[in-house]
């Protein structure tokens, strides 16, 4: 597989296996994180035959890594929302309209 400029092997009978090769390369895994928490850096990883894709694993920690970001953003969304909510409604309870809309 290839990640930047370096491509990574494995040695043994599942030498084919991305985790193997995760598991065997320690560098690799620090820069592209674990395959319960993938980094930024994991979109960036290949096959090493040349092909423009990468195989199940590393698809697996693409997905799991693209899905985090998506949780996150929800969050952010609506941490944003509640703030909204509390701008809207004064320490009264009463609805307080926003400066310049009057």
């Amino acid at each position: 597989m290839q990640y930047g400029e370096c491509c990574y092997t494995a040695n043994g009978s599942k030498a084919w296996s991305h985790d193997v090769v995760y598991a065997q390369n320690e560098l690799l895994e620090a820069a592209v994180g674990t395959k319960d928490e993938p980094t930024a850096e994991i979109m960036d990883v290949i096959q090493g035959s040349g092909k423009k894709q990468s195989g199940e694993a590393t698809k697996l920690r693409q997905a799991k890594h693209e899905s985090s970001k998506a949780l996150f953003a929800i969050q952010l969304i609506e941490d944003l929302r509640i703030q909204k909510l509390k701008v809207r409604v004064g320490s009264s309870g009463n609805m307080v309209e926003p400066v310049g809309t009057g």
